[in-house]
């Protein structure tokens, strides 16, 4: 009996410190490359119908386009000069890694110029978890051809 009362409360105490310890907004990494995945998508939608407001929901407070600028406002002012000139044809994901609460996205892009110029170069995103979502915290990005 005493030892079932014993192993009763060793079980108890183990769940408890589980259950504090665990983190109730972890995802897995196959959760958070959707997600990343899903807002790529959305990038190239917003971005080639000229929606900065939308793209703006992607990227955090204090997040930086490296090489060029930080804040959201800048990123603004950037997008919004940017979507008069060119528009997307792809924005492809090579890979993403993910650690508990920080992503890297790597991926591949081709942008059409008005007058039908294509430039392609790839890019590296770092996202953060913020709670329960994902937002971009820095940006680069370099042309290849």
């Amino acid at each position: 009996m005493k030892s079932t009362m014993k192993s009763a409360i060793f079980w108890v105490m183990a769940l408890l410190i589980m259950s504090l310890t665990v983190d109730g907004n972890a995802q897995s990494k196959a959760e958070v490359k959707e997600a990343i995945e899903n807002s790529s998508e959305n990038f190239v939608r917003w971005f080639n119908n000229g929606h900065v407001d939308s793209l703006m929901t992607s990227y955090s407070e204090d997040a930086c386009l490296l090489t060029l600028g930080c804040g959201k406002e800048y990123i603004r002012g950037y997008f919004e000069s940017q979507v008069k000139i060119y528009k997307f044809k792809e924005l492809r994901i090579i890979s993403v890694n993910v650690s508990k609460t920080i992503a890297v996205e790597k991926g591949h892009w081709v942008v059409e110029l008005q007058n039908g110029q294509e430039f392609e170069g790839e890019y590296l995103t770092e996202w953060k978890r913020f709670g329960k979502k994902w937002l971009i915290v820095n940006d680069i990005s370099n042309m290849v051809r």
